[in-house]
């Protein structure tokens, strides 16, 4: 049988599936309203008194180069692993042509944000009212959200002051604020990169307009947690100090100091619903020996990421939701999307020193916008084409270069030389470009009919094909990236589009920005939440991640994501009225 965890019956006992940065954020807004808040982490964790006074305690994650590679934080793609296929496929009756590691996000406290770099731009305007304003895209299936930009803002504002922001208003680009407008950044930006700034002068000289990247890292001391000493390990480490902001050591923190619990090694398995279809507990597999075990809960925050969100909720069927939770309209899992990544670099004659200071001090937006006029949209029968924000300055860690040149040509004959000379990490100036994902309806998670888990489970399979406008972006703003290291000095230059890559298998997702699995929407039949991530055929169950947004956007989601969890608790916590107004201040 079993184990039972009984609560109070007093209909305010949440459970949250997820200590990442929907989940975190949500228990705190919760915990801090009065409500009974059990935070379920199916990994384990590495940050140490979390809740202590004074700040938290030193995490046992750090920029360890062996670790990185380890994936010491991450999932296990042997024991968990996840399937792949193209739609083509899918339509041909294949049932999997990959297993292995598809986007596979950190399981652990805290989530992505225990390895991301931070990055916090906002949406533009326009990423909420794509189909109003651009119209209908072939072969996609774009829509407005729920709500604009306008009812967001207070959020934004709301959480970069909760995680610490550092930004530079005045240099940002004037389009920029008009499509986000927006008050002063928290914290003024930190030291910039040398490679940020040589690949930002270069940009400029080409009519751009570069600037400081906003990014959850600390210039001063800020919410108990010491300023950044730019040791250079943000991207894909942990941080040694808690200078960089994550869902951990912010949210989820003050949510424990508020009167949360969190359970670690809490496999979820299923959400367990009454014969009305609400639901009434969480099942899971407990601790190192997966003991069966259940909670009650009077509301459940499913916010797991978007590919384990919607596998929870179709491993989740009962009488009342016979295809899975919430799935009555076969919208779960439909129109995944990844940002697709398109890198240019050129090697410089110089040392760019580009693993010191804050990864990618300055980004670009004007690839973001969407171009209306392009001769290369009209060629390929598309409205506009669309990149995203570009990283400037980005290049490998030392292991990472040490394998590129292993696998090159004659490389082991020429590994110390290369070493040495570094042409592709200490002399490379890159440009890596996020771009926009159109949501397709074929695109979608389902459960892999033949390949379950180390725990027996059915694991998520993919099934994803990029669109035509983010390959022919990815083309087209890669030759102008190659174009800006050439204008940079770089000896020679070179782009991997985004249907290359930058890994050798293509549902190997280069990027961790995954959406769109739960959307949001007014219309139950073509989405599965509503404006408040509320699931349309369970209304205590809230989905806080980044599944219910239903448009990827160009620029990096998470700011995005915990803005949107953020309005979501409020309206459960204090109404819809007053999450339409804002977030509830501190009494």
């Amino acid at each position: 049988m079993p184990e039972r965890t009984a609560v109070a019956g007093n209909g305010r006992h949440v459970v949250v599936i997820g200590s990442g940065a929907g989940g975190a954020t949500a228990a705190w807004v919760l915990a801090r309203a009065g409500f009974q808040v059990t935070v379920l982490e199916k990994g384990r964790n590495y940050f140490r008194e979390l809740d202590a006074d004074g700040g938290p305690g030193l995490p046992l994650l750090g920029g360890d180069e062996i670790r990185h590679l380890r994936g010491f934080p991450g999932v296990d793609a042997l024991a968990e692993p996840r399937t792949g296929r193209s739609q083509s496929e899918a339509r041909g009756g294949v049932e999997r042509s990959f297993v292995g590691d598809v986007n596979c996000l950190p399981i652990t406290v805290g989530g992505g944000t225990t390895h991301w770099d931070a990055k916090t731009p906002r949406f533009f305007a326009l990423d909420f009212e794509m189909h109003s304003r651009y119209g209908p895209v072939p072969g996609a299936d774009v829509v407005d959200w729920p709500f604009g930009y306008d009812a967001l803002a207070p959020y934004y504002d709301e959480v970069e002051k909760r995680i610490g922001v550092a930004g530079d208003l005045a240099s940002t680009p004037g389009f920029a604020k008009r499509l986000s407008p927006r008050g002063r950044y928290p914290m003024p930006p930190g030291p910039p990169m040398y490679a940020s700034l040589v690949a930002a002068e270069a940009a400029a000289s080409r009519g751009y307009a570069p600037h400081p990247y906003p990014m959850a890292i600390n210039s001063v001391r800020y919410d108990e947690r010491p300023p950044c000493h730019n040791c250079g390990y943000c991207s894909g480490y942990g941080c040694p100090v808690n200078a960089r902001a994550g869902a951990a050591v912010t949210f989820l923190r003050h949510a424990l100091r508020a009167g949360a619990r969190l359970v670690t090694r809490a496999a979820v398995t299923r959400i367990g619903c009454d014969a009305r279809g609400r639901a009434t507990h969480v099942e899971y597999l407990a601790g190192d020996r997966l003991t069966p075990a259940r909670i009650e809960a009077d509301w459940v925050v499913l916010a797991a990421s978007a590919v384990e969100s919607a596998r929870i909720a179709l491993l989740s069927r009962s009488p009342a939701h016979p295809a899975g939770l919430g799935n009555s309209s076969d919208r779960v899992g439909r129109t995944v999307c990844f940002h697709q990544l398109t890198f240019a670099g050129g090697v410089m004659p110089q040392r760019l020193h580009p693993n010191r200071g804050r990864n990618c001090s300055h980004c670009l937006l004007e690839p973001a916008l969407p171009d209306t006029e392009s001769r290369w949209a009209r060629l390929v029968g598309m409205p506009y084409l669309r990149g995203g924000v570009v990283e400037l300055g980005t290049s490998p860690h030392p292991i990472d270069e040490a394998l590129a040149y292993d696998n090159l040509p004659f490389g082991r004959n020429r590994h110390k030389e290369w070493m040495r000379s570094s042409p592709l990490r200490d002399r490379m100036l890159g440009a890596l470009m996020i771009g926009d994902d159109m949501p397709q309806y074929d695109n979608r998670v389902d459960l892999d009919p033949g390949v379950k888990d180390i725990y027996g489970v059915p694991v998520a399979r993919v099934t994803y094909d990029f669109h035509r406008i983010g390959e022919v972006s990815s083309w087209v703003w890669g030759r102008r990236l190659q174009q800006l290291c050439r204008a940079a000095g770089s000896e020679y230059s070179y782009f991997y589009p985004s249907e290359i890559g930058l890994s050798s298998a293509r549902f190997a997702r280069n990027s961790f920005h995954v959406s769109g699995t739960l959307r949001m929407g007014t219309d139950p039949s073509a989405s599965v939440t509503d404006e408040f991530g509320r699931v349309h055929d369970a209304t205590n169950v809230l989905v806080c991640d980044g599944s219910v947004l239903p448009t990827s956007g160009a620029v990096n989601p998470t700011l995005t994501l915990m803005s949107v969890a953020m309005r979501s608790a409020t309206a459960l916590a204090y109404g819809a009225d007053q999450a339409r107004r804002g977030p509830m201040q501190p009494a």
